[in-house]
C-alpha cells in the first residue's frame, strides 16, 4: 500500500491535518516523517517479518503516522500556536483513542 493510500484511508481528522491548504509547514513535517521512517524502518521490517520496503513504509505510517503528526504539530512546529491544524490537534486531545481497535 502506498503512503498516500494509507493517508486517504485515515480518519477525517487526519485528512484535515494532511490538507496542504491548511498546513503551512507540510513540507517540514514530511521531511521529519521521512527522517523518522528511515531511522526506524529496518527495525520495523524485522519486527513485522516484512522484507518489502514499500509495504513496510505503508505499515509504519499506518501504525505511527498519527503519532508523528500529533507530536510534530503540537510540540515541534514553529507555528503551533497559530496553526489551525495544531490547534485542532491540541484541542481534540490524545489521538490514540482513534487508533485503539
Amino acid at each position: 500500500m502506498r503512503n498516500n493510500q494509507v493517508w486517504r484511508k485515515s480518519s477525517t481528522l487526519h485528512q484535515f491535518c494532511m490538507n496542504a491548504e491548511k498546513c503551512d509547514c507540510l513540507a517540514d513535517f514530511m521531511k521529519a516523517q521521512r527522517d523518522i521512517i528511515s531511522r526506524h524502518l529496518d527495525e520495523h521490517k524485522y519486527l513485522r517479518h516484512d522484507n518489502d520496503k514499500e509495504h513496510a513504509v505503508g505499515t509504519f505510517i499506518e501504525d505511527y503516522g498519527w503519532l508523528m503528526r500529533e507530536f510534530y504539530c503540537t510540540k515541534v512546529c514553529s507555528k503551533r500556536d497559530t496553526c489551525e491544524v495544531a490547534l485542532q490537534l491540541s484541542s481534540s486531545g490524545d489521538l490514540l483513542r482513534h487508533h485503539i481497535k
